[in-house]
């Protein structure tokens, strides 16, 4: 951005404090802003100092704001070009993880921006109305079949865009406010009775796949927490697993291919989290481990000793991959002689059987690494209402003797 970063100095002046910031301008000229404090010498360093700290943020805060004005060149202005330009920025700043990266590509080169180029050629940012997006949206749901959630992700993307775009001086207001959005469905994910679960998981048994379906069936873990779980999170002695990291799967948007990427931290704060197994799991993980040391013993030299503490692998010790796991699903549902669920309702079915057999959904938020109550509540509302009902039942027999 500039030559140097800028640094922060304290000096006196007239008995007080006064605060120097010196830095480089985009010419290479060296520049100094100044800040005179109520402070006096005596006794305030510390408050002073404080007070450095965050007039050196504030100024590296406006050049970056003045270099993001700069770098947008006037071809750039126009709608869709400042879009692709506003994701390259986030990418060089590193405010996005890879994958996110990949997401809001292939969203932006291959969704909004061919639609826009088509019906508005060279529309610029100024000219983009509210109207335009709500018939894009519009487009997007009838067309392409998308939901409403889908539709709230893409015009977060458009959102961050033009009000990086206002806070720069390129437009007068933003006008994303206006947007009238489709309203969210209420999420209702397919889940197994316990009877279906029992046909299901008997027909992945001796499967290598089996891990990471009863990973997910027992424990409710995301598809990514289970094929990023390590033998180092498992401890046998306290029967527990500490979920930790994440295997995230993305369609690269360049390479034009699938890629899977390690994440040492789990989705939010509170998706990391340590959770005590059931005994079944115990002997599957015990097994499981005795299984893959012999192995690698076998395979010897053809083994890949580099994944060899990802607990999720295969006779090679090759991690197993995410688009596998998917893949399966109808396969085993058949053989099960049961229903198709995705992988990840797996984990709702772990959570709406633990609801239905009395688990508090407080506890549930905790054992599913929801960062709120109201996502656990909102996912699981339609067994609160059976719930509910059932309550209804009782009560009617309770006082049946006044009918």
């Amino acid at each position: 951005m500039t030559a140097k970063e800028p640094r922060g100095t304290l000096s006196e002046f007239r008995g007080k404090y006064r605060l120097i910031v010196s830095y480089y301008d985009f010419d290479g000229n060296r520049r100094q802003k100044t800040k005179t404090t109520d402070l006096p010498i005596r006794g305030n360093k510390k408050k002073a100092e404080e007070l450095l700290d965050e007039f050196v943020q504030a100024v590296e805060k406006e050049l970056k704001e003045e270099f993001y004005k700069r770098s947008v060149g006037t071809d750039e202005r126009e709608f869709t070009a400042y879009l692709k330009h506003w994701l390259s920025v986030k990418r060089d700043i590193g405010t996005l993880a890879e994958n996110t990266y990949h997401n809001y590509h292939a969203t932006i080169y291959g969704k909004i921006c061919p639609y826009f180029d088509e019906r508005y050629p060279h529309l610029a940012l100024r000219e983009v109305t509210a109207p335009m997006l709500e018939e894009y949206y519009h487009y997007r749901m009838k067309h392409d079949g998308v939901s409403a959630n889908t539709i709230k992700h893409e015009h977060s993307y458009i959102s961050g865009a033009m009000r990086k775009a206002y806070r720069q001086d390129l437009i007068e207001r933003p006008i994303v406010d206006k947007v009238e959005l489709p309203k969210r469905e209420r999420f209702r994910g397919s889940f197994y009775s316990r009877a279906e679960m029992q046909k299901f998981l008997a027909a992945v048994e001796g499967d290598e796949l089996e891990l990471p379906i009863k990973l997910a069936a027992y424990l409710g873990l995301r598809k990514s927490e289970a094929l990023g779980l390590k033998w180092s999170a498992v401890d046998f002695q306290a029967n527990t697993i500490t979920i930790e990291r994440a295997v995230v799967a993305y369609y690269d948007s360049e390479l034009k291919a699938e890629v899977e990427l390690v994440k040492e931290k789990t989705k939010t704060e509170s998706s990391t989290r340590t959770l005590t197994m059931p005994t079944p799991l115990v002997q599957l993980l015990k097994h499981a481990r005795a299984t893959q040391l012999q192995n690698m013993m076998h395979h010897r030299a053809e083994y890949n000793t580099g994944q060899s503490d990802f607990v999720c692998v295969d006779a090679y010790g090759n991690r197993i991959r995410s688009d596998r796991c998917s893949r399966s699903m109808k396969v085993f549902a058949e053989k099960a002689g049961v229903k198709k669920i995705r992988f990840h309702d797996l984990r709702h079915s772990c959570a709406t059987l633990l609801l239905s057999s009395g688990v508090p959904l407080k506890e549930i938020q905790a054992w599913l690494g929801h960062a709120d109550f109201q996502t656990t509540a909102d996912i699981y509302a339609h067994v609160c209402e059976d719930s509910m009902d059932r309550q209804a039942r009782v009560l009617s027999e309770i006082f049946s003797f006044t009918a």
